[in-house]
């Protein structure tokens, strides 16, 4: 972050993109095994990346393509990555034991990579160091490969959302709009004062790759609208005069702030933020 610090935005953008590309990769990983929350919690450590291609997006460049197209990517890297947490694999092989034995061997080599890149036996040398490693990622690799034949599944689980793609799969007419909470990251202040209040922010995909991205406030103050907008609703008494000024308060808030879509676009679709919380967005 020392070049955003210096202003330097187009190596900012640069080593940004070659970092969140080793992040993917590890995440690859280190997603196949473990406990919901210990992959959780692993995720949570690299939440600082997302913000600041966020921040750099919509703060510093919000007119430069490969920084907003950065901060896309990796907001749909990283929610796909939640859904992830969500797929239980092992479960779905039960019924198939040559894969579920092939699956349980790739969390082995995991665990053995992992071990050796963050605790090497004091013992080896780098050269064998080096050589386990290599074929440890081969043997993942080859795994990978294979499990992805057999499981569409593990497919998903492995394959890293590309932007590309979703592009091409919107239909004429259309537009995605990916709501994401964030916190602003300031790389000039102390490590611990580094990432602001949380803020909610909307990027537009639109069918010809055209990106816009939008801050569209506090966290607290929208995540506050949203709740007095679904208790209106859940409660019989309310008056539909009420429930028209709170929902009109929530639409000034997460809808009119966005750029007018073309009359061609004729629908939208909405990606919410995953519900950490009953009523946030």
């Amino acid at each position: 972050m020392l070049y955003q610090s210096q202003g330097q935005y187009g190596e900012t953008i640069t080593h940004l993109r070659r970092g969140i590309s080793i992040e993917e990769h590890v995440l690859r990983q280190n997603l196949v095994g473990g406990s919901d929350a210990n992959k959780r919690d692993y995720l949570a450590t690299m939440a600082e990346t997302l913000d600041a291609s966020i921040t750099l997006s919509l703060h510093h460049l919000p007119d430069n393509t490969q920084a907003t197209q950065l901060a896309l990517s990796t907001i749909i890297q990283r929610k796909g990555r939640i859904l992830d947490l969500f797929t239980n694999l092992r479960s779905q092989f039960n019924d198939d034991p040559e894969t579920l034995n092939l699956f349980n061997e790739l969390k082995t080599v995991t665990s053995r990579l992992t071990a050796l890149t963050y605790n090497p036996p004091p013992t080896l040398s780098p050269e064998d160091l080096r050589t386990q490693r290599q074929n440890l990622e081969t043997r993942f690799q080859e795994l990978e490969d294979t499990l992805s034949r057999r499981s569409r599944d593990f497919a998903n689980l492995t394959a890293s959302p590309n932007l590309s793609d979703l592009q091409a799969a919107l239909p004429a007419n259309t537009a995605l709009v990916e709501f994401i909470r964030y916190q602003p990251f300031d790389p000039t202040a102390q490590r611990q004062d580094r990432l602001g209040e949380p803020r909610y922010a909307a990027y537009i995909l639109h069918p010809d790759g055209r990106i816009n991205g939008i801050d569209l406030g506090s966290a607290a103050e929208i995540d506050q609208a949203a709740e007095q907008f679904s208790s209106d609703l859940n409660d019989p008494s309310t008056s539909k005069k009420q429930i028209k000024t709170t929902g009109h308060e929530l639409e000034q808030r997460i809808i009119a702030p966005h750029p007018p879509t073309p009359r061609r676009h004729h629908t939208l679709f909405l990606s919410p933020r995953r519900r950490t919380q009953p009523n946030s967005l």
